[in-house]
């Protein structure tokens, strides 16, 4: 048993190597962003936003966020709301969606 853990332990698997070399990017998306070529910063844009964004005297108005995007901002604002509190509330139904 010990050593079929072992070699569990030690297998390298598609959603690990995905973690990886994804995680340190998000980390630092903006630099990442910003040594990019432009179809990379496409791509970029489109896995956040939904819609093109709409500038108006420099500023942009409204922008629609991808659904990723949009439950990644409802967990966030979920934790910062429960400062204090040992459980956070995530809808789990919502998590379970994105997961397929």
């Amino acid at each position: 048993m010990k050593d079929k853990l072992r070699e569990l332990q030690q297998e390298t698997s598609l959603f690990k190597i995905y973690i990886q070399k994804e995680i340190p990017m998000l980390e630092n998306l903006l630099e990442f962003y910003g040594k990019s070529d432009g179809a990379t910063k496409k791509k970029i844009l489109n896995t956040i936003f939904a819609e093109k964004l709409i500038v108006i005297n420099g500023k942009v108005i409204e922008p629609i966020f991808t659904e990723p995007i949009k439950l990644i901002l409802r967990i966030s604002r979920s934790i910062a709301n429960s400062k204090g509190k040992k459980e956070v509330d995530i809808d789990l139904r919502l998590l379970r969606s994105y997961q397929s």
